[in-house]
């Protein structure tokens, strides 16, 4: 019997052809991902920024850039997310105060605060949900008194009249009721997308409210607790 000779025998034809297309498929992965990552800034810490977005090592995704909430110590923001271009931001009112200025007549009284501000470029709201209650001092007020509530691009001047300009409630159409011995609990939701143009200003979120019974009396105060919650992202900057 003649001997075999020593060595490997050839792959067959169809395996290598195969084997061919696994390398080719692994190294076209590989010069995609070196793109992908050429920008990477890789900060201090289990933070990293890729294309304006945080990746931190707890799985957490955030905004390289946010908008910053109140500096009121009674409101706080939970940050923004950035998920898929579309930012979220809770902000958390905790036993705010808010004084409730009458006009010249003291027929009726308003209030207002700054919530929260957005960053630079033209803002597009996306979604925006309300889930707050309110006790009302008992001066200067009934315990059924009426109220209007609005999320706003815009402080309002109603001092002393109900909220009547369209950008005190641009973001979140306006909540009106009344208060049920002189509390109430002020809940809405929206998913209309709202644009505002903050390419030379940027915008604000104002949180904007008005009693408007008849026997408001005198100033009062609003004691506010619970949370606003937005989803919201910048299309771009001029």
């Amino acid at each position: 019997m003649a001997n075999r000779e020593s060595g490997s025998r050839p792959l067959p034809q169809f395996l290598e052809i195969k084997m061919k297309r696994i390398t080719i498929s692994i190294l076209a992965t590989m010069l995609v991902a070196s793109f992908a990552f050429a920008d990477l800034d890789q900060e201090s810490g289990d933070i990293a920024y890729w294309g304006g977005v945080a990746i931190r090592s707890d799985g957490e995704v955030e905004a390289e850039e946010s908008g910053t909430v109140s500096t009121n110590t009674t409101i706080t923001s939970g940050g923004a997310n950035d998920v898929n271009a579309n930012q979220k931001v809770v902000i958390t009112l905790a036993d705010y105060s808010m004084s409730m200025v009458t006009n010249a007549s003291a027929a009726n009284c308003a209030g207002t605060v700054k919530l929260y501000d957005f960053e630079e470029g033209y803002l597009e709201v996306t979604g925006i949900h309300c889930n707050l209650s309110v006790t009302s001092s008992e001066s200067g007020v009934a315990a059924d008194t009426t109220y209007d509530v609005g999320l706003g691009s815009t402080e309002t001047d109603a001092v002393g009249g109900e909220l009547d300009t369209s950008t005190d409630y641009n973001f979140l159409g306006k909540i009106e009721g009344d208060l049920s011995s002189y509390e109430a609990d002020v809940q809405s939701q929206s998913i209309t997308d709202v644009g505002v143009d903050g390419q030379t200003t940027a915008v604000d979120l104002w949180f904007n409210v008005s009693y408007l019974d008849a026997d408001v009396t005198d100033e009062s105060t609003a004691t506010w607790n619970g949370t606003v919650t937005v989803f919201y992202r910048i299309l771009g900057d001029d």
